[in-house]
């Protein structure tokens, strides 16, 4: 038995998408509705991004935004589709969003310092040999929170071009911002 919908799909096309069309046959299974859906929102979610706010998921974001467009289509209830792009573009900024937090939240629980380190705050009795791990680290508090991101970045092995692709800045402003933190850092422990 055929269904209404699959039968027009043919006449739409990613550039003039009848989302009243589309829709109803993307949510009974319709392979190609759904990928003319998405082929129609690409230019949004190329929009989104690469917008600098979410360079810290560049990776996913791609993937991020069209998981949110397949599963908005298929829980969308509406019986209009006048505002259903406005529907799209919402739930895909905001999945970009929420993903963004829950990158800058994973950030903030990275330890500090190596964990080579930790270890040897733990393992070590005498005292005087942690008086230096320890300044180092009151230091590490102190510092710009950019210059500690790129430190904290370097610490965990990170390259100077990893670091940059990561940032969205040239190979030359992070080996100056490094070298510039570590000179406060310097001054820092000898403040301490």
């Amino acid at each position: 038995m055929k269904n209404k919908h699959f039968e027009k799909i043919g006449q739409h096309s990613a550039l003039n998408p009848d989302f009243a069309v589309l829709v109803p046959a993307a949510q009974n299974g319709g392979k190609r509705s759904m990928n003319t859906i998405c082929e129609a929102f690409h230019p949004l979610v190329l929009s989104q991004i690469n917008k600098s706010i979410y360079y810290a998921i560049r990776q996913d974001a791609e993937s991020i935004a069209y998981c949110e467009i397949v599963y908005s289509v298929h829980i969308y209830e509406g019986d209009t589709y006048t505002h259903f792009a406005g529907y799209i573009k919402e739930r895909v900024v905001y999945a970009l969003k929420n993903a963004l937090r829950k990158e800058c939240r994973n950030v903030k629980r990275e330890p500090a310092m190596e964990e080579e380190k930790l270890e040897y705050f733990s393992s070590n009795d005498n005292i005087e040999d942690l008086l230096p791990l320890l300044e180092e680290r009151e230091a590490m508090k102190k510092l710009p929170a950019h210059y500690r991101r790129v430190l904290e970045y370097r610490l965990y092995g990170y390259s100077v071009t990893e670091i940059a692709d990561y940032k969205g800045i040239s190979h030359q402003a992070v080996s100056k911002m490094i070298k510039n933190a570590i000179n406060q850092l310097r001054l820092l422990i000898n403040n301490l």
